[in-house]
C-alpha cells in the first residue's frame, strides 16, 4: 500500500500543480481525465468566491484501511452531504487508493461501516458499538463548505511533503485525507492533504493543517472504527 501511495503522490506532484493564483506563469497538467493548463499565482477574494460556486461533485474524501484490506471511509459532496463508502464489500481482495477510484466512490456507498474482524475477535460488544451508520451522519453547512473549499483552492501543491516514519498500531489502521478542487477551466485536481500510512506524508502550511484537522477530527464527521490495544 505504501508503494502505491508513494507512486500516487509522485503522480500528483508531476500532474497536479497548485492553484494558488491566476498570474502569468502556466504549467501543463496531464491526468487520466484531462489535459489542461494550471496557473500559479494568488487568487483575489472575488475570484475565490466565484470559484467556490463551481465545486466538483465530491469535494473532500477521508480514506481508511486496515492492514492488507481495502479502503473504507466517507466523502463530502458539493451540497454538504456526507456519504459512507466501503470497497471491502465490492472488492475484498483488492487494495485501492483514492486516485484509482475517485470516479467510482458512488459504487461503494454503504449504509454502515463495521470495524475489522480483528476487533470482533477481541470484543463482540465493541465491534457493534464502533460500527457507524448513515443514520447518524450530519450535513456540512453551505457556509462551512465554502469556507474550507477556499482554503483548498489556496493549498500550494508545489510545496514539499515532509515524510517521516509512522510509529503506528496496525489494529487502528491507516488514513489519508484528500481535497478535490476545480480550476478555472473546470478541470479536477485531487490533492493529498495528509496521509498516515507506514510513513507519514504532510505539509505544514496553515491551509493543509486546518483542512486535515477539520475533516479528520471535526464534530460533524464520523469516526472510523478502530481498536486500540
Amino acid at each position: 500500500m505504501f508503494k502505491k501511495l508513494l507512486s500516487g503522490i509522485m503522480a500528483i506532484a508531476v500532474c497536479v500543480v497548485g492553484l494558488s493564483g491566476c498570474g502569468e506563469s502556466q504549467t501543463e497538467e496531464t491526468t487520466s481525465e484531462t489535459t489542461t493548463e494550471v496557473t500559479t499565482a494568488k487568487y483575489s477574494e472575488e475570484e475565490l468566491e466565484q470559484m467556490a460556486q463551481n465545486m466538483p461533485e465530491i469535494v473532500f474524501v477521508m480514506s481508511h484501511h486496515y492492514d492488507n484490506s481495502n479502503i473504507v471511509g466517507y466523502y463530502v459532496t458539493n451540497t454538504g452531504e456526507i456519504k459512507l463508502y466501503d470497497f471491502r464489500q465490492i472488492a475484498p481482495d483488492e487494495t485501492y487508493e483514492i486516485l484509482d477510484v475517485y470516479d467510482r466512490l458512488e459504487e461503494a456507498v454503504c449504509s454502515e461501516i463495521k470495524p475489522s474482524e480483528y476487533i470482533k475477535s477481541k470484543s463482540e460488544s465493541m465491534y457493534q458499538e464502533q460500527s457507524i451508520t448513515s443514520n447518524h451522519l450530519e450535513t456540512v453547512s453551505r457556509d462551512m463548505l465554502i469556507q474550507n473549499y477556499k482554503k483548498l483552492l489556496l493549498v500550494d501543491t508545489d510545496s514539499d511533503y515532509e515524510i517521516t516514519e509512522n510509529i503506528f498500531n496496525e489494529t487502528q489502521g491507516y488514513n489519508s485525507v484528500y481535497g478535490i478542487r476545480s480550476n478555472k477551466d473546470e478541470k479536477k485536481e485531487i490533492i493529498l492533504l495528509m496521509s498516515y500510512e507506514e510513513y507519514v506524508f504532510r505539509r505544514y502550511d496553515d491551509y493543509t493543517i486546518d483542512l486535515y484537522n477539520w475533516i479528520y477530527y471535526g464534530e460533524c464527521f464520523p469516526k472510523i472504527p478502530e481498536y486500540d490495544n
